[in-house]
């Protein structure tokens, strides 16, 4: 869960700058229209795995231990509810489920 709110932190961020909106002001139809924004309109650049990569650049300052990591963070980027649940939560209920990936898997938090 801690995991998945930073993500939906950082992502946020991005749609704010995006946007030129206050942090504040971004609401839940924002997310989900940049994420759709970056897997329709810009995968010729690779936007959404550019995403995911900035997204552990910032958090762990190293980039997905593995794929299934990797893959982890694309698919809440692709469906933008689980980022969308989690910020929102008392207009959108958060689903908690389970994943196979331990502690391991990831690289300490290292966020400056």
């Amino acid at each position: 869960m801690h995991f998945r709110k930073r993500t939906a932190i950082v992502f946020i961020e991005f749609v704010s700058h995006y946007l030129g909106s206050p942090v504040n002001e971004v609401k839940p139809k924002d997310l989900l229209w940049y994420s759709q924004h970056i897997r329709s309109t810009c995968t010729q650049r690779g936007a959404l795995t550019n995403t995911v990569l900035c997204i552990f650049r910032i958090l762990f300052r190293e980039d997905p231990k593995s794929a299934h990591v990797n893959d982890l963070v694309d698919g809440w980027i692709r469906r933008g509810s689980p980022l969308v649940n989690i910020l929102y939560n008392t207009e959108h209920k958060c689903a908690n489920k389970k994943t196979e990936l331990r502690q391991e898997d990831f690289h300490a938090y290292n966020i400056k």
